[in-house]
């Protein structure tokens, strides 16, 4: 009997330290994801994004006026995320939400600071209007027509 608890401790032991040395449990054990969606209003565009830690520069490319970048297999820890302004588009606004698994995130202007919690999934949401979608007063006349007797105002928008 006395053999056999021996044998069991050392299974017990040898499973321990497997457990332990697996690289799968580390990572399941931190696996964070940061989901990065790039809307825009108007036109398309390529959008470079400044980030720290292990996710690095990255761009996201609009189509239909969406693009996503997911950035899964994270550490828990702290992320800083900001988009690089670009002619053309004005951004509108930054936001970002948790799955509520101990994150916290604070987002000003278009920088988003996120300690990313074990398990949890942000997803920040960075919208840009471009240019061209929002009409701008190219120039304005007031005319008085010969003969009458009140004002008459132009408005061009390009």
């Amino acid at each position: 009997m006395r053999g056999l608890q021996k044998a069991a401790q050392k299974i017990i032991v040898l499973f321990a330290l497997l457990i332990a040395a697996s690289p799968f449990t580390v990572r399941y054990a931190e696996a964070g994801t940061i989901i990065i969606v790039k809307t825009t209003v108007g036109l398309d565009g390529t959008f470079d994004f400044t980030a720290s830690g292990s996710i690095g520069n990255f761009s996201v490319l609009t189509l239909g006026n969406t693009g996503v970048a997911t950035h899964a297999g994270l550490n828990a820890g702290l992320y800083v995320i900001s988009e690089t302004s670009i002619q053309g588009f004005r951004l509108s606004s930054a936001t970002c939400v948790s799955l509520g698994l101990g994150s916290t995130i604070s987002v000003i202007g278009g920088t988003a600071s996120i300690d990313l919690g074990i398990l949890d999934t942000v997803t920040c949401t960075y919208v840009s209007v471009s240019d061209s979608s929002a009409p701008t007063l190219a120039s304005f006349t007031r005319q008085s027509p010969a003969g009458a007797v009140t004002n008459a105002d132009t408005l061009v928008f390009r």
